[in-house]
């Protein structure tokens, strides 16, 4: 399979999604990204409400100057990573498997997974109508190969994109 900034959503969640092994690796040391709309049904399966739900386990999260939320992870000393709050250690499973996030879901150890990443980055995090989110994309550019149609030269018309990351003001 190739990923594209344009693949859909459904064919890397059939594709991508379906090889988890369940090994709780990725788990172990980090945790998914939740967007905004997977909250409720989160929320609902644990019985607490949204705000809760974010209190207790959820924790903003920037990339591309955009903020999303992610679980919590619980780090040991001055680890710069952690486990996810929802990875149960001895099943090495979910506790909300049912409601997992959409990272979650493509975020595999599979051969798809850094272009399953890089697709997730730039459809949930990159933002096309803010300048420092296009330009902080520009620098994660210089060190990573875009996946196809995510090159800024795609995104942007060349004036536009020019402006931007000579800081002039785009109307």
């Amino acid at each position: 399979m190739l990923i594209s900034k344009n693949t859909p959503k459904e064919a890397l969640l059939k594709e991508v999604g379906t090889r988890c092994q369940s090994c709780g690796h990725c788990c172990s040391f980090g945790s998914g990204v939740v967007l905004e709309s997977e909250i409720p049904e989160m929320a609902k399966q644990l019985a607490i409400s949204e705000k809760e739900l974010k209190e207790m386990y959820l924790e903003p999260f920037t990339k591309f100057h955009t903020i999303q939320f992610r679980f919590k992870q619980l780090r040991v000393g001055n680890a710069p990573h952690g486990r996810c709050v929802f990875l149960n250690v001895d099943s090495k499973r979910c506790h909300i498997h049912e409601n997992k996030s959409l990272h979650c879901k493509i975020s595999t150890c599979s051969v798809y997974g850094e272009d399953a990443q890089k697709w997730f980055d730039v459809n949930y995090f990159l933002n096309l109508k803010d300048p420092q989110s296009v330009r902080e994309y520009n620098t994660y550019l210089k060190f990573n190969t875009p996946l196809f149609g995510a090159e800024l030269e795609s995104l942007l018309p060349s004036e536009e994109l020019k402006k931007i990351l000579s800081y002039e003001k785009v109307v």
